[in-house]
């Protein structure tokens, strides 16, 4: 069950990946969500893309919320799960990407909050 819930995440996050343009912002490249999502009334910027050390993570909420953030690698593993409360308005979360068991590699950002769900791409170089 664990692994089909893994494979429908991905299809959603590599559909999602296609919709998405890349901009340059000062030193960082940053990766802004392009698709027209009903229902989904939050916004994430993520950066730096790819990451070595820290992942910086903007999420734009209509509302007070928690938001539970899922770092897992292309397999479907959790690397990191944590859930963070959120303000109505610009937050940012920073994760930590320097322990030992994230290696260079494709990765998948889920966060969801009671607005909608949204899924990035993460490339992580070390």
């Amino acid at each position: 069950m664990k692994k089909l819930l893994f494979l429908f995440l991905f299809a959603i996050s590599f559909f999602m990946v296609a919709a998405q343009s890349v901009e340059k912002e000062g030193e960082f490249m940053v990766v802004r969500d392009l698709s027209e999502q009903p229902g989904v009334q939050i916004s994430m910027n993520v950066y730096p893309n790819p990451a070595t050390s820290f992942l910086r993570i903007n999420i734009e909420s209509p509302e007070r919320d928690i938001a539970r953030v899922l770092l897992s690698d292309n397999i479907g593993n959790p690397v990191i799960s944590l859930s963070e409360p959120v303000a109505e308005g610009q937050n940012q979360l920073i994760l930590d990407l320097t322990s030992a068991k994230i290696r260079s590699g494709i990765y998948f950002l889920l966060v969801k909050t009671g607005s909608g769900n949204l899924a990035k791409k993460i490339v992580v170089k070390k």
